[in-house]
């Protein structure tokens, strides 16, 4: 009996949490191209003052804030699967790190904390879609299908 629940769980793991992965990945991307977060997350989606000039100087939109600027960094992500799980992760790992300040908040000196949630915060922020996908293939794995 062990060694089937075993077996079970590393086939969530290498079948399943993939795709949940790559589902969560595709919502952030068109969240975040929006302005927007997952569920009722935060998502502060003006830029301040002097980061919104620089956007004009550039020639690039200053509404609302897509995580974008010349370059579409943010849409180079890649899911990695191990025995424990899938992980997102962005193709240029400095731009992780300020993905993640983001997602995370920033406590900007002058105009305050601005937190732009690029991933679920909570179980309930992730998309009914997404949790109906993860429902029924979870439940396949468990019924051995």
């Amino acid at each position: 009996m062990a060694d089937q629940i075993n077996a079970n769980l590393e086939r969530l793991n290498l079948e399943v949490s993939p795709k949940i992965a790559d589902a969560i990945a595709a919502e952030m991307k068109q969240n975040t191209s929006r302005g927007t977060a997952f569920g009722s997350d935060r998502y502060d989606n003006e830029y301040t003052e002097r980061y919104k000039a620089k956007r004009e100087r550039a020639g690039v939109p200053t509404s609302p804030v897509t995580l974008r600027f010349r370059s579409n960094r943010i849409e180079n992500t890649r899911t990695e699967t191990t025995g424990n799980g899938s992980v997102i992760k962005f193709d240029d790992p400095q731009m992780g790190v300020i993905f993640k300040y983001h997602n995370d908040g920033i406590n900007y000196s002058k105009v305050g904390n601005r937190t732009r949630s690029i991933f679920p915060k909570t179980g309930e922020s992730v998309p009914q879609s997404i949790r109906d996908i993860a429902s029924r293939l979870i439940g396949e794995v468990l019924l051995g299908r």
